[in-house]
């Protein structure tokens, strides 16, 4: 895999959202890459939780504008589809979900914490939705 790490111990598989490049953005390639690895996760029920995890600088800082910004307006679109995609993928795996959020998780990366069963924060754990800052309304993570 390009942008995430994938381990299991036992009966807990972690999910490390590793594109630190883009502080862990939810780039196009990263959630088709990760709604397959969660697909493949759930059909071979090896596990019986997915944790999410970030880095030690970031757990995820949302969509990339700096991607969006280079898109004509169908591949944005398509990029919210599949964003929306990942997350029903989220709320329908037979596994319990945990976010697990050491630093910052904003915008799209509140989403995936909110889609996710549960989430365990660190003291140093920041969440925003700041997207009037771009001229946009992020209310995507209010929906869970």
């Amino acid at each position: 895999m390009r942008y995430l790490q994938y381990r299991q111990t036992e009966e807990i598989g972690y999910i490390t959202i590793d594109n630190m490049q883009e502080f862990n953005t939810l780039t196009m390639a990263l959630l088709e890459e990760l709604d397959n690895l969660l697909k493949q996760i759930a059909k071979a029920r090896e596990v019986k939780v997915v944790v999410f995890e970030g880095s030690d600088k970031v757990f995820c800082a949302g969509h990339s504008l700096r991607e969006i910004e280079s898109m004509t307006e169908n591949e944005v679109l398509k990029l919210f589809q599949t964003c929306q995609t990942v997350m029903r993928t989220i709320r329908e795996l037979p596994q319990l979900v945990i976010s697990k959020v050491k630093k910052a998780a904003v915008a799209a990366g509140c989403q995936l914490v909110a889609a996710s069963d549960m989430a365990i924060a660190s003291e140093d754990a920041k969440f925003a939705t700041p997207g009037i800052n771009s001229g946009l309304f992020c209310s995507t993570p209010a929906v869970f």
